[in-house]
């Protein structure tokens, strides 16, 4: 059954890995990158020596890998913009040859969260390499945590959980700059990347520091709101804004006994908002009534 459903999506019937054609390889290749599919994606690899080798040409010149003539950067692009990130995938297609750009093969790889793809770069590549790379992604790491404090400190309720994709990418990158630059006197690019680390961890700090105090203030503040000088607070402000737009709506009036016109948009806006702080209003008025026991008596405004 599992080598007729083999058959069957690739259109072919297939036997073993050995006997896979090239066009087999690329087509198991694109759609194991597609779907996800690591099983394929290391078929499409098996038994393959520099599958990504450009043939040289002439007479006696070297043959083309197996996927020389496509563009590596294509397959690790569609892997580590998935969300989520096809981590192994990439891996994978690392592992057998495949290039890009330092820095943007760093910057892809944690961007989409792919923490393997990263801790494989970090083994693999040059500690220079490893080091911009280190500096790129702390500064990367150190907005989206921002985001998330500044989230919470608006009063929003985004969770942690956001940032998770990177936590181990952060720990790698802090193992990294740590082991390579235990002492930061140093001007090297590991030392450099420790550097970065060390604000980003700083001013995340910070952050949170003045995240926690505008909460514990927010804390305080809708504590009172909620207490019965809070809430008559609220009343009042409403009444007097019920009474402006009542003050509008009867100005329009008189208006149009003198000129026999109104502005009718002016009217409309005044008699919405009428209703929806009359409404506002009632809703207040239960909560007061709740706390205190009471109700409200609108004398405490004026």
């Amino acid at each position: 059954m599992k080598r007729l459903i083999i058959s069957l999506v690739f259109g072919v019937s297939l036997t073993s890995h050995a006997e896979l054609s090239v066009d087999q390889r690329i087509e198991k290749l694109q759609k194991g990158v597609d779907q996800g599919s690591v099983e394929w994606v290391r078929e499409a690899f098996d038994g393959v020596k520099d599958p990504f080798k450009k043939g040289r040409g002439g007479l006696f010149g070297e043959k083309a890998g197996v996927f020389g003539e496509y563009n590596p950067e294509y397959f690790l692009e569609k892997a580590f913009v998935a969300r989520p990130c096809k981590d192994e995938v990439a891996l994978i297609i690392l592992q057998n040859g495949a290039e890009m750009s330092m820095g943007a093969l760093f910057e892809k790889a944690y961007q989409g969260g792919c923490a393997k793809t990263v801790e494989y770069l970090i083994e693999t590549k040059s500690s220079a390499s490893v080091a911009q790379g280190a500096i790129s992604f702390f500064n990367f790491y150190g907005k989206k945590v921002s985001q998330v404090v500044r989230s919470k400190t608006q009063g929003y309720h985004e969770s942690e959980d956001t940032l998770d994709k990177w936590d181990p990418i952060q720990v790698a990158f802090e193992d990294f700059v740590m082991k390579k630059c235990p002492d930061r006197t140093k001007s090297s690019p590991e030392c450099k990347a420790r550097s970065a680390f060390d604000d980003m961890s700083s001013n995340i700090s910070s952050e949170v520091a003045s995240m926690k105090k505008a909460v514990a203030k927010k804390e305080v503040d809708d504590a009172y709101m909620e207490s019965s000088d809070g809430l008559a607070l609220q009343l009042c402000e409403v009444e007097g804004r019920i009474n402006e737009a009542k003050a509008q709506i009867e100005r329009q009036r008189k208006i149009g006994k003198v000129s026999g016109t109104v502005d009718m948009a002016v009217l409309n806006r005044a008699g919405t908002r009428v209703v929806d702080l009359e409404d506002e209003r009632k809703s207040l008025v239960a909560r007061f009534k709740k706390v205190t026991g009471k109700s409200f008596n609108r004398v405490v405004c004026k």
